[in-house]
Parts: structure tokens; sequence; C-alpha cells
């Protein structure tokens, strides 16, 4: 059974820089303390799609800029670039899709 969650970056609690993946500390100011902010979206902004996923079949990758503001690589499902897309962990692995709503409108 596979596992869904909200995906987050985090947020400097000293200057509000955010990152990801997790930093040791802040590039900006040097802090050590963040703070977790949803990235539930954003624009996905190139895509690639290789053969070998992990069922033999060919398996979509893509540059995602989050509304939050880091950009993130994650797995495309039936998006391209240019399109919003929701962002969520599944299995450990973060996946980048058209949400329902941006596809009735296309």
């Amino acid at each position: 059974m596979s596992r869904s969650t909200p995906f987050a970056v985090l947020r400097c609690a000293s200057c509000g820089r955010t990152a990801w993946p997790a930093p040791a500390m802040c590039a900006r100011c040097g802090g050590l303390a963040f703070d977790a902010e949803p990235a539930a979206g954003g624009t996905l902004e190139s895509a690639t799609t290789a053969a070998g996923g992990p069922d033999g079949e060919a398996v979509t990758l893509g540059t995602v800029r989050t509304n939050a503001g880091p950009v993130v690589v994650a797995r495309v499902i039936g998006a391209r670039p240019g399109s919003e897309v929701a962002l969520r962990l599944r299995d450990g692995a973060l996946e980048a899709w058209r949400p329902r709503r941006a596809r009735a409108a296309a």
C-alpha cells in the first residue's frame, strides 16, 4: 500500500530564506533553526523521460519551482513544462502531477 504525505520545504527562522533539501545551516545568515513550510505546488519548469524506471518502464523527472521558492526535482505524472503542478511525497519519493481542476481548464 502506498503512502502519500504533503510536501514541505524549510524556512530559516532567522532570515526567512527557504531551502530544500534540509541544510545543516542557512546559506544566507548561518541560522540553525528551521520551520517547515508547506509547498503543495508550483510550476513545472522542465522535464525529461528516461527508460528503466522501477518496473522497467519509462519514468519522467522534472524540475518544479515551488510556490514556497526552492526548485525541486520530482517524478512527473501527466504534466508538461509550464503547467501548474501539485506536489506530494509518496513512499519517500517526490511526485508532481497536474491537479484535476487544471486539467479541466485546459
